[in-house]
């Protein structure tokens, strides 16, 4: 099914991209995907130390899929990256991940916490203002990227509603996968595009947001 996908999106147009957490990377398959046309692999990646990775993923042997994901995707020619959440005492494993990606040529994802989903009841995980100065310096690491770069308006602001949106596994189409709180339309009912038009226009998203709650209580 996954190669379908990224057949359907016509990768030599699109820049087609997937995250995933290596569990079930192969070989066989990171070949499969480099004739399906597949651009860049996002690779979720928490510590670097295996033992609280795989803890961390509930997945036994995890890390050591990270590591072999990466290198064969520096061996079939696919662009990669490690994809991590910055978190309230996690940020000593995000800098070791930064040099961990150093150490492959590639970037990381970082990604701020939201308190949502699993983590709605995490509070204490919120960013404070001092983790904030802290990771602003990391952005300077030429190997660091904040995920609302994919604004292209090319400023720190969120894109969701706009560049952005997010389709739960249900179909229901929202603006973030850290806003669940009003879904725009369902992919199984009505033309994504018309969704996606509706949320475009709507008020709530006529201007890039600079600061969002989810991220920061």
């Amino acid at each position: 099914m996954t190669l379908e996908i990224v057949k359907a999106l016509k990768p030599k147009s699109t820049l087609v991209s997937i995250v995933t957490n290596a569990s079930l990377i192969d070989e066989e398959k990171i070949k499969k995907l480099k004739e399906a046309g597949l651009s860049y692999l996002q690779i979720s990646l928490d510590s670097i130390d295996a033992k609280k990775h795989d803890g961390l993923r509930k997945i036994p042997g995890l890390y050591n899929k990270v590591i072999r994901a990466v290198e064969l995707c520096k061996k079939y020619g696919i662009s990669c990256c490690f994809s991590s959440v910055v978190y309230h005492g996690g940020i000593d494993d995000f800098e070791d991940i930064v040099r961990l990606a150093r150490k492959y040529d590639i970037m990381v994802l970082m990604n701020y916490i939201g308190v949502v989903g699993g983590w709605k009841t995490e509070e204490e995980l919120a960013l404070t203002k001092d983790d904030f100065v802290r990771i602003h310096n990391l952005m300077k690491d030429l190997n660091v990227r904040f995920h609302t770069m994919y604004n292209f308006s090319g400023k720190l602001e969120c894109p969701a509603g706009r560049e952005k949106i997010y389709i739960t596994a249900y179909g229901d189409v929202m603006p973030c996968n850290k806003n669940q709180l009003k879904s725009y339309g369902n992919v199984l009912e009505k033309p994504l595009k018309n969704i996606w038009m509706k949320m475009f226009y709507n008020q709530e998203f006529t201007t890039y947001c600079k600061d969002c709650k989810r991220f920061n209580i």
